[in-house]
């Protein structure tokens, strides 16, 4: 298992890598916005003129811990991940995990998925829905598409979600039949 671990930390960095470079672009792109918005708005400032209800939205970086459980080929499984959300809208989350699934043989790498979201309320209780697709690059021959959807729900500084995501081995891999895995998440105030 310590070697497995190990394993895990190519695609951690490729993550953070990628993330990173997402972050750098965004963040000089709307810089490059907010400059040319305040040129614009100087002459309107002269003359006293509020513009009211004009909001920038900065890209930025979260953190998670999460669990999931399932089974495959008849078999139950629990896996762990750590996830790395790129929020470069305010609705759009492109999340990254590496994950671990404890099994006979051991299942590790990275989840990639973009997620659309629905907030409701605010940042201190709210309620948000999330849903999209995604790919698996995993060992073992399981490397797959896959569809995601739950929520989150957000009290003060703590945040819970749950969901379920659906690997369609089908479309890739024809020895393996489609599987239903149930998830947990928990993520705080944290942002990188």
């Amino acid at each position: 298992m310590r070697k497995s671990f190990f394993n895990l930390i190519p695609y951690l960095l490729l993550s953070l890598f990628l993330s990173f470079l997402c972050v750098t672009s965004f963040s000089e792109i709307a810089e490059a916005q907010r400059n040319q918005s305040q040129r614009r708005q100087a002459p309107r400032r002269q003359a006293e003129v509020k513009d009211v209800g004009t909001e920038s939205y900065t890209p930025r970086l979260t953190y998670d811990l999460g669990g999931a459980a399932g089974q495959s080929g008849g078999k139950s499984y629990t896996e762990i991940n750590l996830g790395l959300n790129f929020w470069a809208l305010s609705w759009l989350n492109w999340r990254n995990s590496v994950f671990y699934r404890f099994t006979e043989t051991s299942v590790y790498g990275l989840d990639t998925s973009l997620r659309p979201t629905l907030a409701l309320g605010s940042s201190a209780l709210g309620l948000t829905l999330f849903g999209g697709p995604g790919y698996r690059f995993a060992n073992e021959n399981r490397s797959t598409l896959f569809g995601e959807a739950g929520m989150f729900i957000s009290l003060a500084n703590l945040t819970l979600g749950a969901g379920a995501r659906r690997f369609l081995y089908s479309a890739t891999n024809s020895s393996l039949s489609d599987e239903t895995q149930f998830f947990l998440i928990l993520g705080g105030s944290g942002s990188l």
